[in-house]
């Protein structure tokens, strides 16, 4: 009796070993959840247009930002901005921003895999086209698997001319915009679309900005505050 208790124990446990490591058909592994870190460095080009009634100056920045996410990827952006437009020369302003990204919606490629397999000593081959495949897999290795979302504001000091005397005509099309306040401030709520890559991020940034400082005029007229901005960039994650 013994004897054969041992024996169905042996068996049990060999039937269980022999469970974990064969592939059944239709069965796979997940693939691994991407290292998520808590660091991101990036560089980034924006334009600014106005939106909504009224006109107002196109601007253009080249931006250097940094943010550092912690539990439930919430995270604090800042950084520096650089203006680089004629109608704002000398314009500088940090983001300090609060910021919320996605984890990856998809493992790259993961969909279209090599499902081949091994099962009772026998090899069973994916039966869908390598070639397809391929290029299956490269469309989707160039469209966004990430996304992030923004708020908060941007305070900004003008360094350039200062004018503060108006012109006589109330026409803005053809009279400069001039800086009529050194300080900005801007309510900024945006997303980003991510293309990851390693460690780094290939992104699209669509921002709408609220001026809620009156730094422009041309003539007599006010501009409009409400501006969109649009920009790519390149960011490191560490």
């Amino acid at each position: 009796m013994k004897k054969l208790l041992l024996f169905l124990l042996l068996a049990a446990a060999t039937g269980t070993a022999a469970a974990q490591t064969l592939v059944y058909p239709g069965e796979h592994e997940m693939p691994p959840v991407p290292k998520t870190f808590d660091n991101e460095l990036g560089l980034r080009y924006g334009a600014q247009v106005y939106a909504g009634s009224g006109q107002g100056p196109e601007l253009q920045a080249f931006s250097v930002d940094y943010a550092r996410y912690s539990i439930y990827n919430i995270g604090f952006r800042t950084g520096l901005n650089v203006f680089v437009d004629e109608d704002a020369s000398d314009y500088f302003s940090v983001p300090l921003q609060f910021t919320w990204r996605s984890p990856r919606l998809r493992a790259t490629g993961y969909a279209l895999e090599d499902r081949s397999y091994y099962y009772n000593h026998q090899y069973y081959p994916d039966e869908r086209s390598a070639d397809g495949n391929f290029f299956l897999n490269l469309l989707l290795s160039i469209l966004p698997s990430a996304f992030e979302v923004h708020a908060g504001f941007t305070p900004g000091l003008m360094c350039g001319p200062f004018t503060t005397e108006g012109y006589s005509t109330t026409d803005p099309s053809w009279a400069p915009y001039t800086v009529r306040q050194r300080f900005s401030c801007t309510f900024d709520a945006g997303a980003r679309l991510i293309i990851p890559i390693w460690r780094f991020n290939l992104f699209g940034d669509f921002t709408y900005h609220c001026y809620l400082t009156d730094n422009f005029r041309a003539g007599e007229f006010r501009p409009s505050r409400s501006f969109l901005g649009m920009g790519v960039g390149l960011s490191f994650n560490f």
